[in-house]
């Protein structure tokens, strides 16, 4: 099985999700035990990548149509190892090339930060961490499910930060006024 079988995962992607799989490594090298190595899609030809067949290659791109991350996959193919690639946008080059796609179905990303996809990324990881941990004998069924309830959690958690926003941004205000105040009397 391509989650059981693996001896190594590889991440690569660019920016952002770059960033989600950095989250991702601190959470999977531990729980299962392998190596987890992140590299800016960019850079990963030029380190001469040591993958082989037991390696799986996760692929993370919000629109599924990043150069350099297309590249980098194409490499670890080349090489023998899997792609599970994390995208967005059904039909795009990544996920058509890919041996296996997990949509995030995040939609277009308006602002200029990424934060929705950013954070469908990261849990899509989180999932597959956990999907691993269940085949490789690291959870049992209930820590799976425990795993999973504390996952939706965040939902509701997030949903009451953003209800905070008036009063995060009001002491944001009185912070940076303290730092104003503190930089002129000093």
């Amino acid at each position: 099985s391509l989650f059981s079988g693996c001896d190594s995962i590889r991440v690569v992607a660019c920016g952002s999700a770059m960033h989600a799989g950095m989250v991702a490594r601190s959470l999977m090298e531990p729980l299962l035990r392998i190596p987890v190595t992140v590299s800016v899609a960019s850079e990963f030809r030029y380190e001469e990548p040591l993958i082989h067949e037991k390696t799986l290659t996760l692929v993370i791109s919000q629109s599924g149509e990043t150069i350099d991350t297309l590249a980098a996959m194409r490499l670890a193919r080349s090489l023998g190892a899997p792609a599970l690639s994390i995208v967005n946008v059904k039909g795009s080059t990544i996920a058509r090339e890919s041996d296996y796609v997990l949509y995030t179905h995040a939609g277009p990303e308006i602002a200029v930060a990424s934060t929705k996809a950013y954070s469908v990324q990261l849990a899509a990881l989180y999932m597959i961490g956990c999907r691993m941990a269940l085949v490789r004998g690291a959870f049992g069924q209930d820590e799976a499910r425990e795993f999973m309830t504390d996952l939706l959690d965040v939902i509701p958690a997030m949903e009451s930060v953003i209800g905070q926003s008036e009063f995060i941004q009001s002491f944001v205000r009185h912070l940076i006024f303290s730092c104003l105040i503190f930089l002129i009397l000093f």
